[in-house]
Parts: structure tokens; C-alpha cells; sequence
């Protein structure tokens, strides 16, 4: 009998049927209205990444407007409302970033916000042009027309003032770390770089290099050689004082990086060891050939090179060869020099 009571009545069962509905049409609706709501489009395969800058000063409405107009997002209201509830609402970073289409909003959010992302280049110590701008170039920062564009027209500025008309910007950009936060991004670095070197000559700097008969341009290239030369720091200002005795007494410098610099071309920017051949090139920055500094740097020196130069050792060498572990071996006579040469270049 109780069993009767307690046995569901075919009647009842339909009751079921609205849950189900509400729970498909729940199942459905979730989907669709995150796609509605989901402030980021996709995009296909081939979409090509975008270059957004942020600048200085600007916050996340103007960003968000731009992204919007670049249509990688849909629904500024929406990202904005993201941006809030994420928590990062003051943390948006300026730079140059490549943004690919479909990049959801979460992750749009921690790309502005994450300076990892910032399109940045480090200029090492002893680079030249030509590998600064292989390096533009492989970060996908510049074209070669920008580059030649840039670097053929600086800007203005008082550090330029006694480079010889013709003589490129070569060793004038200070080797640093530097972020983009402009479109051009080869002008921008030519412009900051070339600041940037006449921020760290100091007065004190330049004045020695008048001590040593040197202009700005001279010390410069003077300098950009002992980067080259130097891989000990100690030795810095005593090869750099060799170099100076060797100018004050007419004669030539004969300094192997002059000519890398003459015969290098991309793939091989510092060639060595060098021929006899090279040593013959006929190059203005062949120091073997032509007395006197070249017409401009080498690469881009770093301070301590550039203090090297303007503080030298007080020595009375002349010569110096490699040892084969990084050091060099000085001698004030040629016949010292040459039983240095006999003793670290031919056993």
C-alpha cells in the first residue's frame, strides 16, 4: 500500500521537461553571450601582427580607442570594464609593441602591462652601424630604407659639431638599452642614441680630451679603437696612451680594428685574422696605410674607452701584441716588441 503512495504517477513526469529546456538553453546561452560580450574579434591565420605605440603620458582610454579603430578590439566599453576588474588600470607601460589580431583581452592586458613585451634593442659596447642595424632588423624594428633615412639624416646637436662633413654617425650612438615608444623606431634610436652620447661626455670628459690635442670626433674615434682593442679593463688607458705616443711622434697607429672596420661587410663585420692584403687595403681607415686617427669612430664606444681616452696611463710604449688570454704584452723599443712578438705570436 505505501509502496502505491511513494510510486511516481506517469502525470507527474512531464514536470522534468522545462528543467532540461532551461538547462539546454543555458548550455547555449553561455557561449553566445560571451561571444557577444568578448571584446577581442578572432582573426585568421594569415593576419599579419599590428605596431601599437603607447607614448609616454597616454592611459588605457586612448590605447583602448586606437585598438579599436586598428580593430583588434570590438567592444571598448567592455575592455575598459576588463582593464578595471583585471587591477592593472595604472600599471600600462609606453612602448612599441606587435600585437597579433585575436589576442584575447586577458592577454592584451598583460602584454601592455609586462615590460618583457616592450620593443626594446641593446646596443653592446664595440658594435658598429652595420650591426646595430642587423639587429633592428631582426627584431622586425626597422626596414633598411628607415634605417638609411635615419641614420643618414640626424638631427641636430652640438656633439655632431666637429665630425668632418661626409664622415657618417658612426661611434656616436651610446651603447645602452632603449625602448621604442614611436612608430620610426630607427629615427627614434638615432635621435635618443646621439643624446644619450652627449649626455656622458661631461665637461670634465672633454676637456680631456683637449689635454690630448683631441676634439670631440678625435676622442671619439681614439676611443672606439681601445673598445675594440681592450678586453681587459685595466688596460684601457695603457693601450690608449700607447696610441697617443704613437700620434704625438708621427707615427702610424697600425691598429688591427681600423682595418676590420675597412674590409668588414655583413656576416663578417670583424674579420680575422687578417692578410697581408688587408693590410694593404687602401682605406682612409686603414691605419697601416694612412697616418693620423681615421676620419671618424670604428663603433660605438663605451665610457670606460672614452675615459680611457681622456685619462690615459702615463707611459712611454709604443708597442704592444696580444698574448693569447686577453692581455697584452707593452714594450717602449721595437726590439722589445719584437721578442714580445717572438714570444706570444710565433711558439
Amino acid at each position: 500500500m505505501n509502496q502505491d503512495i511513494n510510486r511516481q504517477s506517469p502525470d507527474d513526469q512531464p514536470a522534468r521537461w522545462p528543467l532540461f529546456w532551461a538547462l539546454v538553453i543555458l548550455a547555449l546561452a553561455v557561449p553566445a553571450l560571451w561571444w557577444y560580450l568578448d571584446p577581442t574579434p578572432r582573426a585568421d591565420a594569415s593576419s599579419k601582427p599590428v605596431t601599437v605605440v603607447v607614448r609616454h603620458g597616454e592611459g588605457w582610454n586612448d590605447l583602448t580607442d586606437r585598438l579599436h579603430r586598428l580593430g583588434i578590439i570590438r567592444r571598448p566599453l567592455i575592455f575598459k570594464a576588463l582593464v578595471v576588474l583585471s587591477g592593472e588600470r595604472g600599471h600600462l607601460l609606453p612602448g612599441r609593441y606587435l600585437i597579433k589580431r585575436g589576442t584575447s583581452a586577458r592577454d592584451l592586458i598583460a602584454t601592455f602591462t609586462d615590460a618583457s613585451n616592450q620593443s626594446k634593442i641593446t646596443i653592446p659596447e664595440g658594435f658598429r652601424l652595420g650591426q646595430i642595424e642587423d639587429r633592428m632588423l631582426q627584431l622586425g624594428l626597422t626596414t633598411p630604407q628607415q634605417w638609411q633615412e635615419a641614420i643618414n639624416n640626424p638631427p641636430k646637436s652640438p656633439l655632431l659639431a666637429s665630425k668632418p662633413k661626409g664622415v657618417s654617425i658612426e661611434g656616436y650612438i651610446f651603447p645602452d638599452t632603449y625602448i621604442f615608444t614611436e612608430e620610426n623606431a630607427a629615427q627614434q634610436l638615432v635621435r635618443e642614441g646621439i643624446a644619450n652620447m652627449q649626455k656622458h661626455l661631461s665637461k670634465d670628459i672633454i676637456q680631456g680630451f683637449k689635454r690630448q690635442g683631441l676634439t670631440i670626433n678625435e676622442g671619439l674615434t681614439l676611443a672606439s679603437i681601445v673598445e675594440r682593442e681592450a678586453q681587459i679593463p685595466s688596460e684601457r688607458p695603457i693601450i690608449a696612451s700607447v696610441y697617443l705616443n704613437r700620434l704625438r711622434k708621427g707615427m702610424p697607429l697600425q691598429a688591427d680594428p681600423t682595418v676590420q672596420y675597412a674590409v668588414g661587410k655583413r656576416g663578417e663585420w670583424w674579420k680575422s685574422p687578417l692578410t697581408r692584403q688587408d693590410l694593404k687595403s687602401d682605406s682612409p681607415y686603414n691605419t697601416y696605410v694612412h697616418k693620423g686617427l681615421p676620419p671618424g669612430p670604428i663603433c660605438s664606444p663605451g665610457l670606460p674607452s672614452i675615459k680611457a681616452v681622456a685619462y690615459p696611463a702615463h707611459t712611454d710604449y709604443l708597442y704592444f701584441v696580444a698574448k693569447g688570454d686577453g692581455s697584452h704584452a707593452f714594450a717602449k723599443t721595437l726590439q722589445e716588441h719584437e721578442q714580445n712578438i717572438q714570444r706570444y705570436l710565433r711558439r
